[in-house]
């Protein structure tokens, strides 16, 4: 009985791991197709920037107008501002598909090494419940009960301790995050005042290492999305990453205006702030989750084995 119990709690969490996977891949191949659609958009807004460039650039009569009226480079350089901005937006986009295409592949992976856990799942089940029926025992029925809620506890846990995990890697990204932006920000408030190049390139470095924090945040933030979803609990729907990415692509837009730039940069600061204070009470409540469960997986072992030694 004690093999069987033990295959049995093993299928369990293949099974557990079939569902959840297969849970993520359907949700990554929604999301797949939804950041093609947007990458699709963001290339053709970059084809239309470079158009109006090239157009300014050469032999035009929209060209021409505006040489004459002397506001010609004021807009040529608007044009390449957007055609950048648009190209930062496009390679952003180009990432995160990546991204999403290699987790799809690895879920994809997972599942087929699983095989058909359902089918051995029921097979097992019969061969056990043949078993307790050829016995005759009622204490092969509680030890079956026990079995079951420990290993219902133990699958529990274990979504517990991966959402931990992802909350802890989100936080350790937003940690770096907001100190690059800190950075950013005094580098810029020197900028402002007549810093030169120096401090420019100095403020534009502690802006590209909080984007890369950012994106990596924003990645774990949504695995973190699934597992609470997983654990069906309500704090996931204050963690909307939807709106983590509008965030950091309102830090990004215009900006070529250092009063723009020092803005976007205090807004971002205000929101990597909230978020960070939102997982760190999320933190607080799955680890009381995981103490608990531990409690009764300890207790529930205990009794079994109580059961054993009296048998």
């Amino acid at each position: 009985m004690e093999e069987i119990n033990s295959r049995l709690e093993k299928i369990k969490e293949d099974l557990r791991l079939h569902r959840k996977w297969s849970d993520q891949q359907s949700s990554l191949e929604k999301e797949i197709n939804e950041v093609k659609g947007k990458l699709d958009q963001l290339k053709r807004e970059l084809q239309k920037e470079n158009r109006d460039i090239d157009k300014l650039e050469g032999w035009t009569i929209t060209g021409l107008l505006l040489t004459m009226t002397g506001k010609k480079e004021e807009r040529l350089q608007k044009e390449k501002e957007e055609a950048v901005k648009a190209k930062i937006r496009v390679e952003e986009w180009e990432l995160t598909l990546q991204e999403l295409l290699k987790e799809e592949r690895e879920v994809s992976s997972k599942l087929s090494d699983l095989g058909s856990p359902q089918a051995r799942y029921e097979l097992l089940l019969e061969t056990k419940e043949q078993m307790i029926h050829d016995s005759s025992s009622p204490l092969s029925q509680l030890l079956f009960n026990l079995a079951e809620q420990s290993a219902e506890f133990k699958a529990q846990l274990k979504e517990v301790k991966e959402a931990e995990d992802a909350a802890a890697m989100a936080l350790l990204k937003l940690d770096s995050a907001a100190a690059s932006l800190e950075s950013a920000g005094n580098w810029g408030m020197v900028d402002m005042v007549g810093g030169g190049l120096i401090s420019s390139a100095a403020k534009r470095s502690k802006m590209d290492e909080a984007q890369r924090s950012l994106h990596e945040a924003q990645r774990y933030l949504k695995k973190l999305e699934k597992e609470l979803a997983d654990l069906n609990m309500e704090s996931a729907q204050t963690l909307e990453t939807s709106g983590f990415l509008n965030m950091t692509d309102l830090f990004f837009d215009n900006f070529f205006s250092d009063m723009m730039v020092q803005d976007k940069i205090s807004r971002t600061v205000a929101g990597v702030g909230e978020t960070r204070r939102e997982l760190r009470s999320l933190s607080a409540k799955l680890e009381q989750n995981a103490n608990k469960l531990a409690e009764e997986i300890e207790e529930t072992e205990e009794k079994k084995k109580k059961h054993l030694e009296n048998a």
